[in-house]
């Protein structure tokens, strides 16, 4: 029953999003319309002595007009800029605002993120594919027996940006995949290089994005502590760990593909304080007039932190999981790290203040920067067990 309900609901809120643009159009239409024909164009007619059919209305195409080249001058996108800071600090017009603007700016530039369809393109070095997607179709001047197409090709972790490459017709490779409508999910498959899906573990979610727009270029951030697919590998026996870590529950993959455990443990989330907002709105402190740093002011953070953001398995087989809890002695920051056998049961709890990137032949290995020559060096570490 809940099931149903929430297909309601989710359905129901879909229709008010897709009639919010739609009705805000026609009242601005509208309100622009009536202002021109009942007082401009009446004080026209009474000079003239007589009224002019249809003249309301080329007024109002004549304002459009105006006001069109005004907003692509340089002061007229300053003054426009001016409007968005006003904006921004009114409540409820910075909604209705930023909506309205959201719709004028996917209908003035409706190639951007318009994906026409899916291609596997041969990227960094030959024999490496990456997927992309397909944005625009443009013809080649010298050679016009072949196009050219655009290719945007997503990166990981946040697939919302990526690279934008030009390439000929012939140096990609169609995949008979549909482009989903909704764009926010995550799959993990194995694929071949004819395209074809060897096998799927299923979709995952990624975090929140936050997106802002500013003339040609569209920045983005991911919200700090919202839910999103953790991953980690076992390389000996080809398991897939997945958390969506909103809960404390670790799903393990077989190398088929398929579903045999689950890793379920009570977890109380601790509370994002004050002083986690205060330690992310700093990472911009040296970028105030930054995109990014502007999104962090606007970006509400949640109430709560989620389980974990890192797994690891080490080189016996047990799985490292990095919670969100954290404590503080003296100058270090010491996070609660648990893990659980090869079996998935849990074994052990230990504080430390770094976190293994990779583990061999019983040593856990950790990256780190050099604080008098910058180099990158790797530090090695003796796991004993008691």
């Amino acid at each position: 029953m809940s099931g149903f309900f929430n297909h309601l609901k989710t359905h129901i809120f879909r229709g008010l999003l897709a009639i919010i643009p739609i009705g805000l159009s026609y009242l601005v239409i509208r309100f622009f319309y009536l202002t021109v024909d009942t007082r401009i164009t009446k004080l026209i007619d009474r000079w003239l002595g007589f009224r002019i059919p249809g003249l309301g209305i080329l007024l109002v195409l004549i304002s459009l007009y105006l006001l069109g080249l005004v907003a692509s001058n340089w002061a007229g996108r300053k003054a426009f800029g001016l409007l968005d800071l006003v904006t921004a600090r009114i409540p409820l017009i910075k909604t209705v605002y930023t909506l309205g603007k959201q719709l004028a700016e996917a209908l003035s530039l409706p190639e951007k993120g318009a994906f026409k369809r899916v291609v596997m393109v041969e990227h960094f070095r030959p024999g490496v594919w990456s997927i992309g997607f397909v944005t625009a179709v443009m013809r080649d001047q010298k050679n016009k027996e072949e196009n050219l197409v655009r290719v945007f090709i997503p990166t990981a972790p946040n697939p919302t940006t990526g690279f934008v490459v030009i390439l000929r017709e012939s140096q990609v490779r169609s995949l008979d995949w549909s482009v989903a409508e909704d764009t926010r999910e995550l799959w993990v498959k194995a694929i071949d290089f004819n395209g074809e899906e060897i096998l799927s573990f299923g979709k995952f979610s990624y975090p929140e994005f936050k997106m802002l727009r500013q003339g040609e270029m569209m920045f983005s951030t991911s919200v700090p502590y919202s839910p999103s697919s953790v991953f980690t590998g076992d390389r000996e026996r080809q398991w897939l760990y997945h958390c969506l870590n909103d809960k404390y529950l670790i799903e393990v993959y077989d190398q088929k593909g398929k579903l045999f455990r689950k890793i379920d443990r009570p977890y109380e989330p601790p509370a994002v304080t004050s002083e986690d907002v205060e330690e992310f709105l700093s990472r911009f402190k040296d970028r105030p007039d930054s995109p990014f740093a502007k999104m962090a002011k606007e970006m509400e953070l949640p109430k709560v932190k989620t389980v974990t953001d890192r797994m690891v398995v080490d080189s016996e087989g047990n799985l490292w999981v990095s919670t969100n809890e954290e404590k503080k002695e003296g100058d270090k920051t010491f996070t609660a790290v648990e893990i659980f056998d090869r079996e998935g049961f849990y074994t052990a709890r230990v504080w430390l203040d770094i976190f293994p990137v990779l583990f061999a032949a019983g040593k856990m290995y950790r990256a780190f920067e050099d604080e008098e020559t910058g180099l990158r060096q790797l530090k090695r570490y003796r796991v004993i067990w008691k």
